[in-house]
């Protein structure tokens, strides 16, 4: 940090400012105008004039990226220059992130946060507080991440990635009752956008079937309301594509594992359109699974239910185009020593 005394020292007339703006090339870069913008919200003059009688806007063009945050910046000394400083900063924050160098992305985020702490942009606040808990989450600091993603609610409530990044926190901290109830909580809070939504139903059935076996029936019910019900079936292919069968047990199911007489099943999900689960990533799961002897217990009933509700849905049993329907059956048979499925 340049002393505040020094902060507008000048050089054969320059102050920092003027030999920044003289660069054409620099002035053109992120890194420049990050720079430029740190420096004009720690107290740099803008009114200094150099040898030649100009200030440092006057080197600058009305097409300037940097022309408008020092015009902004000369017509009040907080405001539009700070956001647009964060902006920045935020950016190189991102690029940071994206590279890998996230002690770097922990600073630029760290000094978004001290810039615009003061001007109330809750949003931007919000949105920073966010970027730096996924920085700190990578970093397994997951106490750190849980603080900045609490602090990116209490700055805007509606914000869907703060919600998310509590509720993974919590999961990955092994809270999965916790984990549960703040991503449920997110749905309840964000703007009703469906991509939103369903993110957060996704955590939430990721952490459900790890809660604690005496809250699992209190806490099954609050995913019942009927606003739920569009979302189960994105929901449901999500989970078959990523190999998440216990998710799907649960939806499908309930928190019973017989085979019901009339092949209903008793989930939140079990009356939704499932024609599109791809049945054919239960081969991968049962793989991964094979030491677990009483997966089988609850999977061939979940199994049964989704192939009885619908015919077409055999198709999508199949391993390949070149595999059949009976073939499929048979493997899954000879994988779990069970014989309960028929085609």
């Amino acid at each position: 940090m340049i002393e505040p005394s020094k902060i507008n020292a000048q050089c054969n007339g320059d102050t920092v400012l003027h030999i920044l703006v003289k660069d054409l090339e620099i002035r053109k870069t992120t890194i420049g105008q990050t720079i430029i913008g740190l420096l004009v919200n720690h107290g740099c003059r803008l009114d200094i004039k150099d040898n030649a009688g100009k200030t440092p806007v006057e080197y600058t063009s009305k097409g300037d990226q940097i022309f408008r945050l020092l015009q902004n910046a000369s017509n009040c000394s907080t405001g539009r220059n700070d956001i647009t400083s964060v902006s920045i900063i935020r950016k190189m924050g991102k690029d940071a992130l994206t590279a890998g160098n996230l002690e770097k992305a922990l600073e630029m985020y760290t000094e978004g946060l001290s810039v615009c702490s003061d001007k109330g942009d809750l949003k931007e606040t919000s949105m920073l507080y966010t970027n730096r808990a996924t920085v700190y989450s990578k970093l397994e600091q997951h106490d750190m991440a849980l603080k900045d993603a609490e602090s990116a609610i209490q700055a805007d409530p509606t914000r869907h990635k703060a919600h998310w990044r509590k509720g993974r926190e919590l999961y990955l901290m092994n809270k999965y009752d916790e984990s549960f109830d703040a991503f449920l909580l997110g749905c309840g809070a964000v703007q009703p956008v469906c991509d939103d939504i369903i993110d957060l139903l996704y955590g939430a059935v990721i952490a459900f079937p790890d809660v604690p076996e005496n809250r699992k029936g209190t806490m099954y019910t609050q995913l019942f309301p009927y606003c739920f019900i569009q979302f189960w079936p994105k929901i449901l292919n999500r989970l078959s594509k990523e190999c998440k069968w216990v998710g799907i047990r649960y939806l499908i199911l309930g928190l019973n594992t017989e085979l019901p007489t009339d092949h209903a099943g008793y989930g939140v999900a079990s009356s939704c359109d499932t024609s599109d689960i791809e049945l054919s990533t239960v081969f991968k799961f049962v793989e991964e699974t094979r030491s677990d002897r009483s997966v089988k217990n609850w999977l061939t009933p979940t199994l049964m239910v989704l192939l009885f509700r619908h015919k077409k849905i055999f198709l999508n049993f199949k391993t390949d185009t070149t595999d059949t329907c009976i073939h499929a059956a048979v493997k899954y048979a000879l994988i779990t020593d069970t014989l309960k499925i028929e085609c």
